[in-house]
């Protein structure tokens, strides 16, 4: 069984410092770990983890290994979020994710045009068509 962290488990692991403020009571509410599995057939629900099955192909650097442990890539996690949050959210989401938390001279983690290529060839998946009307509104390079 092949199972990965996702949705706003996923926020919480991966480091995009001022997403984990503006989404901490979301992210503190969490009660038990959220995964993505691919196979009807891993969909689980044990102590602590509640299953998302995904039967759609996902693009290939939508799923990767972070510390041994599997775990959706930021760009699906977006798309996942997005499924969940309002637009308003999903804008402030992407711009959160495109952004520079340490000022002018930190590096970028992800670029609003990678999150429209992922988007875009991730055509079926649930939130995916709210995840590209927010990425019309999403700048990158924020500073604050």
């Amino acid at each position: 069984m092949k199972k990965y962290i996702s949705h706003l488990s996923a926020l919480k692991i991966w480091n995009f410092p001022l997403a984990h403020l503006y989404f901490e009571q979301e992210i503190s509410a969490i009660t038990q770990t959220q995964y993505t599995v691919l196979n009807r057939a891993d969909r689980f629900m044990l102590n602590g983890q509640t299953a998302h099955i995904c039967t759609q192909d996902i693009p290939s650097n939508g799923l990767c290994i972070k510390h041994g442990v599997g775990i959706v890539s930021p760009h699906l996690m977006f798309i996942q979020l997005a499924k969940q949050f309002d637009i308003f959210q999903t804008i402030i989401l992407g711009n959160l994710l495109c952004s520079r938390p340490d000022g002018a001279f930190a590096s970028q983690q992800i670029t609003k045009s990678e999150l429209l290529d992922f988007v875009i060839q991730a055509k079926g998946h649930h939130g995916q068509r709210r995840a590209y009307q927010a990425l019309r509104y999403v700048k990158d390079n924020a500073f604050s």
